[in-house]
């Protein structure tokens, strides 16, 4: 079975679009526990902002190999 390779998406935003729909609501969901806090709220920003790394993190590799043509 020969594998097909994947085609390359036709510029950065469609690769990224979907991480940068989750950073949006990572980031949305941050602020709203930003502003209400509750007894959770400390655990909730500490997982909130590991998300946002995460995320950041993702699109940072993802950039770097569209750049270099993988």
């Amino acid at each position: 079975m020969p594998s097909e390779t994947p085609e390359r998406p036709p510029n950065k935003w469609v690769l990224l679009r979907g991480d940068l729909l989750v950073l949006v609501l990572a980031a949305a969901g941050m602020l709203v526990n930003w502003l209400g806090p509750y007894e959770l709220s400390s655990a909730l920003m500490i997982l909130f902002g590991a998300a946002i790394l995460w995320i950041l993190y993702r699109m940072y590799v993802k950039n770097q190999a569209y750049d270099r043509g993988e």
